[in-house]
């Protein structure tokens, strides 16, 4: 198991500029959480880390994949993902706002470091798509197996009454 300190940066020591971090989330990284949404994956994470005097930013460039099922054909594929997002940190929160900014994340005063995990976490489950389905071959056809597609849709096709309904229609004759 992985030791969540390895996502820590030490921003004190650091000076004032960009720096580069370089993370693999794979499938130990995810374990990290409870219920994760994402459980295996092998996802390179760049992180770029601009130092300024009061406050940093942090680019999150996420390219790789993670193992998710079928929408549509319920059957495991990888899924590719790739995608970047910005997010600054702050110091001292000394008033809280009421439309809060979820792009801010609030450094305490006296802390050494920042743990990104958490975020690194959370914004790949947001580069995850609503709909999760095998890409389309090349020809434009859906890229699940015909086999899957005919099992689901038998199982999803036989109806099943509820005795009590059958009851009540026998009271409607």
């Amino acid at each position: 198991m992985k030791d969540i300190s390895i996502y820590d940066i030490p921003f004190v020591g650091l000076k004032l500029g960009e720096h580069r971090f370089h993370y693999q989330l794979d499938d130990e990284f995810f374990e990290l959480f409870e219920n994760p949404m994402i459980q295996k994956g092998d996802i390179e994470l760049q992180l770029d880390f601009h130092k300024k005097s009061t406050f940093f930013e942090l680019h999150f460039n996420f390219s790789g994949f993670v193992e998710t099922a079928c929408d549509r054909c319920a059957e495991d594929f990888k899924m590719a993902l790739e995608n970047h997002y910005r997010l600054v940190a702050k110091f001292n929160r000394a008033v809280v706002d009421e439309d809060d900014n979820e792009d801010i994340i609030w450094v305490e005063d006296g802390d050494t470091h920042i743990n990104i995990a958490e975020q690194a976490y959370e914004l790949a489950v947001l580069s995850l798509p609503i709909q999760k389905m095998h890409p389309d071959t090349k020809d434009g056809q859906p890229g699940c197996s015909v086999e899957d597609l005919l099992r689901n849709e038998e199982s999803g096709s036989k109806e099943v009454t509820d005795p009590r309904w059958e009851a009540l229609k026998k009271l409607k004759k």
